[in-house]
C-alpha cells in the first residue's frame, strides 16, 4: 500500500496513525523498531499500544493472520548484523523507551545497566563500575564501538563514567564472553549507541528536574540536572548537539543519614558533571556518509564531605561529617573525537571505517599508605587512546543464504599512574599496540536454520618502562619489559526454528584479556624484580558455552538459557592486608537467565527477568574449582519485576522491583582473609515507581527510587572488601521531579 507523506514532528505511534486514518489497517508493535500491519478494529480504543520492550521481542495484541512485518530489531555489536529474534547468543537491546523510564529514577549509567541486566551486579552508587560483572567476568565497554577501558587497567573501574545517559539513544548487550570486539568483553560487550542526527528541519529540547531524598528536603541534599539538544539538517549536511549539566547533593541511606564517601574511587554524591556533545555528517550520495563526533564528559567531587568510619560487627554504616578533606578532588575526565565513514554499496558490498582518538584522565583520593613519610597523596591516570576499526559486509550470496564480513581493528595505548603530588610513579609508563584481524560468517540453509561462525586473531606488543616501586613497597627498582600476546579466538553458533512459536539455539564462543598488569607490577616488593621473569603476564581466555530457547506466541514472549563459562588460568581479585591483589587461578562459571514479557492489553505489559549463577575457582592449584568466588567476581541471584501501563493518552506509569538473594562465601584462606562467619551477603529488595503525564506543551514525570524506603548495606560492601570505612549504605528513598519540552 501507499501512504502520503508526513510533515512535522511525530513520535512513532502518532506517525502510524495519522499515515494509515481512514485505511482499515493499524500498526502492532512486535518490539523496539519492529512494527507489523494488521486489520483494525471496527472500534478502536482511545488508547494507542504501548512500546515493546526490545528485550524479548513479542506482539502487543494477537496478529492477524495477514499481518506484514515491517522490520527487525538488528545489533551491530556482533560486528555481522544480526537480527536479535534468531541470534544464536543471548543478545539484549535497551531502547531509548526503556532508558528513559530509568532516568526518571536514576541518573547513573551503572544503576541502569545494573537495574535491566539480571546477570550484572548490583551499582556500587559511586564515581567507579569497579566489581561491576555480568555472568561473573567484566564485560568490554564500549561508546558507538570505542572501547572505554583500558587493556592494561582493568581494575580502575571508570569505564561506565565516560558519558551522561542523557546522549544514549540505546545500549546493544551480548551476554556471554565475546571477541567480536576485541580484548575485555570476558563477560560480554555493552556497546551504547549515543544519538544520532535527525534529517529535517531543526529539533530542540529542553529538559529540567530536581532530586531529593523523602527524609529531608534542604540544599545540601538537593541534586538538579538539565539538558538541551538540537538536531536537523541543511541540505546534505546533518547535525546534532547535545547539552548536559547536573549537580549532585549529599545522599542519604534509609536510616536518614549521609551515606559514606568512598575514599578510594569519589563519589556520584557531591558532584558537579557536564557533557556536550555535537555531530556533523555529510551525504556524499545516497549510499555513503562520513560523520564527525566529539565528546566532552567531566564529573568533579565538590569536596564538601569526608568519611566517617562505621562500625561492621554492630551493623553501623560507614557515613559522611561536613568537612573538606584533604587533598584535591575526585574526579574522571574524558575526550573522544571520533570519525566515521560508511559506504552501503562498495560492488554490491557495505564498508564501515572508523578512527577514534580517546584521552582520560582520572584521579582518585588518596591515602597516608603511599609514602614512608605518611604524607596524604592520590592516585592520578592518564590513558591517551588511538585507533581504527574497518569492516566489509558482503552482500548476500549463494541464492542470498550466506552473508560475511571481514575487518581489522587497530589501537595504541600510552597510560601511566602516578601520585599526584609527589609525582612517583605507583604504574610506569606502558604502551600498547594491538593489532586484530577478524571474519564473521552466517549460513542459512533452510529458511528454520542458521549458521553463524567466526574467527579473530589478537595480537598485542606492550612494552613497560622501567621504574622504582612506591616507598609502601619498599621503593624497589624493577626492570622493565617488552612482551608479545597473540591467541586466535573462535565462535560458533546456530539457532533453529522448528515450528513457528519457538526458536532453539546454541553458541559457542571465546573471550580474551590481558591480565591487570597494573595490578601485578606496583606492588614488587623485591629486589633485583625484572618484568622479563613474571610469569603473571600471560592472557586469559574465556571459553564461553550457552544453549536456549525462545518463544513467542501471542501476547507471550519468553527467552531463556544455560551457559557454562570456563576461564584458564583466569585472575581472580581479592582484597588482602589492605590492598588489592590479583591471583591467578582456573575458574568455572555456571548460571541460567530468564526473560518474559506479558502484553496484557494494548495498555499494560508485565515483565520478568531472572538470572542464577554460580562461581568457583582453583585456590590450591590441584586442578579443582572449588571455591567460591567472591562479590568482586560475581553477582548475587536476581528476580526483576516490571510492570508498564498506559492508563490514557496523557498518563504512563513504570514499576520495577528488583530482588537480590542472599549469598555465601569462603572465607579465612589464603586468598579471602575474611571472617568466612560475617562473610555472607545478606538479600535485598528494591522497588522503583515512575510516573508521566503528557502536558499541552511538554511531559511532566515523577519518580520515586527506593519506593519503601528499604535500609540496606550496598552487595559490594557486604560481599567483596571488608574494613569499616568501606562498609555502604545504599541510597534511601529519593523523589525526582523532571519536565521535558521538545519543540
Amino acid at each position: 500500500m501507499k501512504a502520503p507523506g508526513l510533515s512535522g514532528t511525530y513520535t512513532v505511534d502518532e506517525g502510524f496513525a495519522k499515515l494509515l486514518a481512514d485505511s482499515g489497517l493499524r500498526a502492532r508493535v512486535v518490539s523496539t523498531g519492529n512494527y507489523a500491519l494488521a486489520s483494525a478494529p471496527k472500534n478502536p480504543p482511545d488508547v494507542v499500544p504501548a512500546p515493546a520492550k526490545a528485550s524479548t521481542p513479542h506482539a502487543v495484541t494477537p496478529a492477524a493472520q495477514d499481518a506484514k512485518e515491517l522490520a527487525t530489531v538488528t545489533v551491530s555489536v556482533t560486528r555481522l548484523e544480526q537480527s536479535t529474534e534468531d541470534a544464536p547468543q543471548n543478545i539484549r537491546v535497551i531502547s531509548r523507551d526503556e532508558i528513559d523510564k530509568q532516568l526518571a529514577v536514576t541518573s547513573s549509567t551503572t544503576q541502569i545497566l545494573s537495574n535491566l541486566i539480571p546477570s550484572m551486579t548490583p551499582a556500587m552508587q559511586k564515581m567507579t563500575n569497579y566489581g561491576q560483572t555480568m555472568r561473573g567476568l567484566q564485560p568490554l565497554v564500549m561508546v558507538d564501538g570505542i572501547p572505554q577501558s583500558s587493556p592494561m587497567y582493568t581494575s580502575i573501574g571508570r569505564d561506565m563514567t565516560t558519558i551522561d545517559p542523557s546522549m544514549i539513544e540505546r545500549i546493544e548487550v551480548i551476554q556471554g564472553a565475546n571477541s567480536a570486539n576485541g580484548i575485555g568483553g570476558m563477560g560480554g560487550a555493552i556497546n551504547i549507541i549515543t544519538k544520532q542526527a535527525k534529517g529535517g528541519k531543526p529539533r530542540q529540547h529542553v529538559s529540567a528536574e530536581a532530586t531529593t531524598p523523602t527524609s529531608q528536603l534542604k540544599g545540601e541534599t538537593m541534586s538538579y540536572k538539565t539538558t538541551y539538544g538540537i538536531t536537523g539538517s541543511k541540505g546534505d549536511f546533518d547535525y546534532l548537539l547535545n547539552l548536559s549539566y547536573q549537580n549532585q547533593g549529599a545522599y542519604l541511606d534509609g536510616w536518614g543519614n549521609r551515606v559514606g564517601t568512598y575514599d578510594d574511587q569519589g563519589d556520584l554524591m557531591d558532584s558537579r558533571s557536564y557533557d556536550v556533545m555535537a555531530k556533523l555528517g555529510y551525504a556524499i550520495d545516497d549510499n555513503q556518509h562520513i560523520g564527525l563526533t566529539i565528546n566532552r564528559f567531566r564529573i568533579k567531587n565538590d569536596n564538601h564531605y569526608s568519611l566517617v568510619s562505621g562500625d561492621r560487627d554492630k551493623g553501623v554504616p560507614t557515613s559522611a561529617q561536613r568537612v573538606a578533606p584533604p587533598g584535591s578532588a575526585p574526579y574522571n575526565d574524558s575526550w573522544t573525537v571520533g570519525a566515521n565513514y560508511v559506504n552501503d554499496d562498495l560492488n554490491g558490498m557495505k564498508l564501515n571505517a572508523s578512527a577514534y582518538y580517546q584521552g582520560v584522565d582520572s584521579l582518585f583520593r588518596g591515602n597516608t599508605k603511599f609514602l614512608a613519610n605518611k604524607a596524604y597523596d592520590q592516585s592520578h591516570a592518564k590513558f591517551d587512546k588511538y585507533g581504527a576499526k574497518i569492516a566489509l559486509t558482503s552482500a548476500d550470496f549463494m541464492d542470498k543464504t550466506m552473508r560475511a564480513v571481514v575487518g581489522l581493528d587497530v589501537m595504541h595505548e600510552n597510560s601511566n599512574q602516578k601520585l599526584l603530588h609527589s609525582n612517583l610513579f605507583w604504574i610506569p609508563d606502558i604502551t600498547y599496540t594491538g593489532i586484530s584481524p577478524f571474519a564473521q560468517l552466517e549460513y542459512a540453509p533452510i529458511a528454520s536454520v542458521k549458521v553463524v561462525g567466526g574467527i579473530r586473531y589478537e595480537h598485542a606488543n606492550v612494552d613497560v618502562d622501567s621504574f622504582t616501586t612506591l616507598p609502601r613497597y619498599g621503593s624497589k627498582f624493577v626492570e622493565g619489559g617488552k612482551f608479545s600476546f597473540g591467541k586466535t579466538l573462535f565462535n560458533a553458533g546456530a539457532s533453529w526454528s522448528p515450528v513457528e512459536p519457538l526458536n532453539l539455539f546454541a553458541n559457542f564462543s571465546q573471550g580474551f584479556k590481558v591480565p591487570d598488569m597494573g595490578k601485578a607490577i606496583r606492588g614488587i616488593s623485591v629486589d633485583g624484580a625484572r618484568l622479563s621473569m613474571v610469569s603473571y603476564f600471560k592472557p586469559d581466555v574465556a571459553d564461553n558455552y550457552e544453549m536456549g530457547f525462545r518463544v513467542k506466541v501471542d501476547k507471550l514472549a519468553l527467552q531463556a538459557s544455560y551457559f557454562q563459562t570456563r576461564v584458564k588460568p583466569g585472575t581472580v581479585i581479592s582484597y588482602v592486608n589492605d590492598q588489592w591483589i590479583a591471583n591467578r587461578s582456573r575458574t568455572q562459571i555456571d548460571g541460567v537467565e530468564l526473560t518474559s514479557n506479558y502484553q496484557l492489553n494494548s495498555s499494560h505489559e508485565l515483565g520478568l527477568g531472572y538470572a542464577h549463577s554460580r562461581g568457583r575457582f582453583d585456590i590450591n592449584g590441584d586442578g579443582k574449582v572449588d571455591t567460591k568466588l567472591d562479590g568482586a567476581n560475581i553477582s548475587p541471584d536476581r528476580l526483576s519485576l516490571n510492570w508498564s501501563a498506559k492508563w490514557s493518552e496523557r498518563l504512563t506509569s513504570a514499576l520495577q522491583a528488583n530482588w537480590y538473594f542472599k549469598r555465601s562465601f569462603d572465607g579465612n584462606n589464603a586468598v579471602n582473609t575474611l571472617d568466612a562467619s560475617k562473610y555472607r551477603f545478606s538479600g535485598y529488595g528494591l522497588v522503583d515507581l515512575s510516573v508521566g503525564y503528557k502536558l499541552d506543551h511538554g511531559q511532566l514525570t515523577v519518580g520515586v527510587a527506593n519506593l519503601f524506603d528499604r535500609k540496606y548495606i550496598t552487595y559490594y560492601s557486604q560481599s567483596a572488601i571488608v574494613g569499616n570505612d568501606y562498609f555502604f549504605a545504599g541510597q534511601g528513598r529519593t523523589l525526582t521531579v523532571g519536565y521535558r519540552h521538545d519543540f
